[in-house]
């Protein structure tokens, strides 16, 4: 939906209103990267019930997973309508772009419960091994955002508020059908009541440590999104349909955790389970090349497709090779978390985390003092960050999944 909005603005609204979008992406993708926490436990508390045939459960499940997005979704709401001033302002927003931002986001608040109930709806169905449904209405929203951000922006001239409509009306669709296909489609089924602490108990177990680790992983992108709003408006609006594109094709690679969590407790022994990781690490490994290749390719080569103002171009395209890094880091770091996560390997999950936290935080403190810092500086943070991720989750695989000695994947049984 960022991408969309930022196509839109770039092109028929001012270079302002596009570096307005800046911290506001920072904002919503913060909110909503933490709440992937709740994604994956859904998708592992759910695929474990059906894994054990007990459809039951697995909707009750589901319905206090709905029930806790609803609710964290109306406290998110509130939490930025009151104090979105201040909370802008502490990503570094600069004060030419501040009322634009403010705009933007008090109208994209509005739809922070249904973000939430689409996601979990969206993981749901993917613990039930249905990939096409959440894809389909990934389309329509699209579609709709696109239709929206034209009429309002093209037509009616309402510049970034006509974004944060658009937007936020496609997600109220996006949720409505998603939950409308959980009722009708698949084994498993919410059955909308409030859910008793039972229900809720094995969420909170896997809630809880994923929880820490999506508040570090998105606490360094905060980091360096806030270093990014820090310099001047040329550069945030250069940064922002590159981080943008660059957060888009990194949502590609969300499916392999899930895929990891869904697929890997089915497995029907440890050879399964072995063959299966393998397959996950290759697809990672693809993943990453031809999302680095488009990450990197698409503000490079067509710049003109974000923004009119050539001015804008020359930056984009100057931190193209950290993007490429960055991207292909991930597909392999993405792939490997969610191996570790399928073998409940969590606490070292979140104790590699928060290292990154620490080492991030010194390199932008750091190098932030250099005469020469600038945009680059703060997209090599980014390479340093999923290059930590990446060797820390390949090298416990090593030591923990591909160790025969190691008792991974221990509640299956050797073929």
């Amino acid at each position: 939906m960022s991408l969309v909005d930022t196509v839109c603005i770039g092109q028929f609204a001012s270079t302002a209103e596009l570096a307005a979008l800046g911290p506001n992406t920072l904002i919503f993708n913060f909110f909503t990267y933490v709440m992937t926490a709740l994604c994956i436990a859904t998708v592992t508390v759910v695929a474990e019930k059906l894994r054990q045939d007990n459809i039951k459960q697995a909707g009750r499940a589901l319905s206090g997973s709905l029930f806790v997005a609803a609710a964290i979704g109306c406290l998110v709401t509130a939490v930025l309508q009151l104090f979105g001033r201040p909370i802008m302002l502490a990503t570094g927003c600069a004060p030419a772009i501040l009322q634009p931002a403010l705009t933007y986001l008090r109208i994209r608040a509005w739809a922070a419960p249904a973000v939430l109930l689409l996601m979990v709806a969206q993981s749901g169905l993917l613990a039930q091994k249905d990939s096409f449904t959440p894809l389909l209405g990934v389309l329509v929203q699209c579609g709709l955002n696109v239709a929206g951000d034209i009429a309002l922006i093209t037509y009616y001239g309402q510049g970034v508020a006509g974004a944060a409509w658009a937007t936020a009306l496609s997600q109220y669709v996006g949720a409505a059908g998603l939950l409308w296909a959980l009722q009708r489609t698949g084994k498993v089924h919410p059955d909308m009541r409030w859910p008793a602490w039972q229900d809720l108990r094995g969420l909170a177990a896997t809630m809880g440590p994923a929880t820490v680790i999506y508040l570090c992983k998105n606490t360094c992108y905060l980091m360096l999104q806030g270093a990014a709003t820090a310099l001047t408006p040329l550069l945030v609006a250069a940064h922002q349909p590159v981080w943008v594109v660059w957060n888009l094709f990194a949502f590609c690679h969300t499916p392999l955790e899930q895929a990891a969590l869904a697929f890997l407790p089915a497995a029907a022994d440890r050879r399964e389970a072995i063959e299966t990781t393998k397959v996950l690490l290759a697809v990672g490994v693809s993943v990453g090349v031809a999302t680095a290749l488009g990450a990197s390719g698409i503000p490079t080569l067509r710049p003109q497709l974000f923004s009119t103002d050539a001015a804008l171009w020359p930056v984009m395209r100057s931190v193209a090779p950290q993007g490429f890094l960055a991207m292909l880091l991930t597909g392999i770091d993405v792939a490997a978390n969610g191996i570790l996560m399928a073998n409940k390997d969590l606490h070292y999950i979140a104790r590699a985390m928060a290292i990154n936290l620490a080492v991030l935080a010194a390199y932008l403190a750091l190098a932030s003092k250099w005469s020469g810092w600038s945009l680059g500086g703060v997209w090599w943070g980014l390479v340093l960050f999923f290059g930590m991720r990446a060797l820390q989750s390949t090298a416990r695989l090593a030591l923990t999944v591909f160790n025969d000695k190691h008792r991974a994947y221990g509640n299956l049984r050797t073929a």
